[in-house]
């Protein structure tokens, strides 16, 4: 707790800490916190390379290259980090301490998981830092018998400066865009979530389709003996939307676990620390991770438009603007989805909690919708301002210039809120 709150990230009852100089905390101060467990789908180069490129240690060619070096990682460089062991991990993670920009340390159980030889390793790399690095470590049973891995203060690294491989780095000149990308892609593609969700959504589109179709075709059957019924015949009521219903389906029960996953992660394991204290800003984490649910959101699209494609080649019928309106309102409403799956997962501590909270949003928008069907007072004025119902007026082809900026600014809202509620004190 007490480096936590010297660190920024809780607020103590009483007392204040001074920072010596012109640095801010986040610019004087790296915490390491104890439990923390990396990327698990990522390989320990991978992930030295993205915390190189945020840290702005990508200034120095081979610089990730070195603290895993220093760190002994290169038996395990192509391994994932999710493989590894104990003492591996922690290694790993000092490594990523090493990488930092700020010149002061502090690292919370720093030799849990590590031998007496790698103790000695760590502890003899620690000292020859030029910054004037302070490590701290909680004492323990196992430091207090090596009470010389134990305290390393600034005085002791200021005393060496020979052969030592880590500097202060200049602002970021490469862009952690690409690095902080393939991580959320990753993360994205070794979740069983999303390949449920695509294979769940591949079976209700094929579902809805066939059934739509051959309600379409006896109708149509009926009518070339009544051609008074075609009349009230379309392929937009009846393929096309029947179609996306599958698709509002998997949007609303599925896809927020999906985005809850991705956005609550580094939370649940512990990277969020890390992540906050480079100099990748907030928001650059937050767009990257909302690129690869984009992506994600995509691809469950393009399901029921293989089906649209199908409905072509067969000869049916598609307008392009009522199919264009159909799509659309779709993509809106996954980005609103994932709008509030993001403020979930930041609202809430767990991962269980952000999906009833976003389950309560979407189903109590049919709730809303039910109920203001039968009411002509305020409710029924209320109802109409529901999602269910933006998205009818889009399944018509009927929309107003609100109906997608009211759900793109519902979206951005959501997210906002999320930021500012992870961004550190």
């Amino acid at each position: 707790t007490l480096m936590r709150c010297i660190a920024g990230f809780e607020t103590p009852d009483a007392g204040h800490v001074e920072i010596v100089g012109d640095l801010g905390v986040r610019d004087a101060i790296f915490y390491l916190p104890d439990a923390v467990t990396p990327y698990p789908e990522l390989t320990v180069k991978r992930i030295l390379s993205l915390f190189a490129a945020a840290f702005g240690a990508g200034a120095e060619a081979g610089a990730a290259s070195r603290a895993q070096t220093a760190l002994q990682l290169d038996p395990v460089a192509a391994k994932r980090a999710g493989a590894l062991s104990k003492g591996y991990r922690r290694r790993l993670l000092l490594a990523i301490a090493l990488l930092s920009h700020q010149p002061v340390l502090f690292l919370d159980e720093p030799f849990d998981g590590l031998d007496l030889h790698q103790v000695r390793t760590v502890a003899a790399l620690l000292r020859t830092l030029p910054n004037g690095c302070a490590t701290v470590s909680r004492c323990s049973p196992r430091v207090a018998c090596w009470p010389w891995a134990a305290w390393m203060n600034c005085a002791s690294a200021l005393a060496s400066r020979g052969a030592a491989w880590r500097r202060c780095f200049l602002p970021l000149p490469h862009r952690p865009w690409p690095d902080l990308l393939r991580k959320e892609l990753a993360g994205l593609l070794s979740g069983r979530a999303f390949w449920v969700l695509l294979l769940v959504q591949a079976l209700l589109t094929g579902l809805s389709y066939a059934q739509a179709v051959g309600l379409y075709a006896e109708a149509s059957r009926t009518a070339l003996q009544t051609p008074a019924m075609a009349v009230g015949m379309a392929p937009l009521e009846g393929v096309l939307v029947p179609t996306f219903g599958s698709l509002y389906l998997g949007l609303t029960l599925l896809y927020p676990f999906v985005a809850i996953r991705q956005v609550s992660r580094e939370r649940g394991e512990g990277m969020l620390l890390l992540l906050l204290q480079t100099r990748v800003p907030l928001w650059a984490w937050l767009g990257a991770k909302l690129l690869a649910l984009g992506l994600a959101a995509l691809l469950v699209l393009a399901v029921p438009l293989s089906a649209l494609a199908f409905w072509g080649a067969a000869g049916g019928h598609l307008a392009v603007g009522e199919t264009a309106s159909l799509i659309l309102g779709s993509a809106l409403y996954a980005f609103l989805i994932t709008g509030i799956a993001c403020l979930a997962a930041a609202l809430m501590d767990s991962a269980a909690g952000a999906a009833i909270f976003t389950l309560s949003a979407t189903l109590g928008a049919w709730a809303l919708d039910f109920a203001a069907a039968g009411d002509r007072g305020w409710v029924h004025s209320l109802g109409g301002l529901s999602i269910t119902a933006v998205l009818r007026r889009f399944e018509s082809a009927l929309v107003t210039l609100a109906d997608p900026v009211g759900l793109v600014a519902a979206g951005l809202a959501a997210v906002a809120i999320a930021g500012l509620w992870l961004h550190p004190l």
